[in-house]
């Protein structure tokens, strides 16, 4: 991991452990919390003011949901994931058309993030992927940003 990535994350992690869940939040309060720290992410890296896409879905362990993103060539991203109460571990994958990994954030946290600059233009594909959840499923969302 890049000293730059690393200094996000834990940026990023620490701006958010205020919205932190309490133990008596609701299940259904997950998605708003989900969105907080979305908002969240947008506000700390102000050099991501672009939203391009926002997804929500719910996973069970070593399940994944994957959707596709259109990415410019020389145009940074970053792609900020989040998890739901019950979860402990959730990891981010983003792949080329060509299905080689670009990046990958595996780190064990509720809270992936991953800075990539695309070197061509083309469809991308971000696989979410739950690690640890200690409910039947667990509720998760990523945020799409551009520079």
């Amino acid at each position: 991991m890049s000293k730059t990535k690393f200094g996000l994350s834990a940026l990023l992690m620490a701006s958010l452990v205020t919205l932190a869940p309490s133990s008596s939040f609701a299940q259904e309060d997950d998605r708003e919390l989900m969105q907080n720290q979305l908002s969240e992410f947008q506000k700390e890296f102000e050099g991501y003011p672009k939203e391009l896409k926002k997804h929500f879905g719910s996973l069970a362990n070593a399940q994944t949901e994957t959707f596709i993103v259109e990415l410019e060539a020389g145009k940074e991203y970053a792609f900020a994931g989040t998890c739901g109460n019950a979860c402990a571990d959730f990891d981010l994958v983003l792949t080329d058309d060509e299905r080689f990994e670009v990046e990958v954030d595996a780190q064990p946290t509720d809270l992936p993030l991953i800075i990539f600059t695309s070197e061509k233009t083309g469809l991308y594909s971000l696989r979410s992927k739950m690690i640890r959840c200690y409910d039947d499923t667990c509720p998760f969302a990523v945020g799409v940003y551009s520079n």
